[in-house]
């Protein structure tokens, strides 16, 4: 999955549960993907700190969430 599918997902989960907080939200996209993308998220999450404290789960939500926040801040990021 791309990061540009990821912030579709993201968005989409956003427009059906407005009522939740970003980690939430990231939580439902994370559930949604299957487990390879999971750790696929989870090795791009532990590339970018250098560390891996969590569940594969968490790293990937972890990742979800600075992917959105990055590129809510810069919306020139690619």
């Amino acid at each position: 999955m791309t990061d540009d599918e990821l912030v579709v997902e993201y968005v989409l989960t956003w427009r059906a549960h407005s009522g939740l907080d970003r980690e939430e939200i990231a939580h439902l996209v994370v559930r949604k993907l299957g487990p390879s993308t999971v750790l696929d998220l989870a090795s791009a999450n532990l590339a970018a700190k250098g560390q891996l404290r969590a569940s594969a789960h968490e790293a990937a939500v972890e990742y979800v969430l600075r992917l959105v926040l990055t590129l809510r801040e810069d919306p020139d990021a690619s």
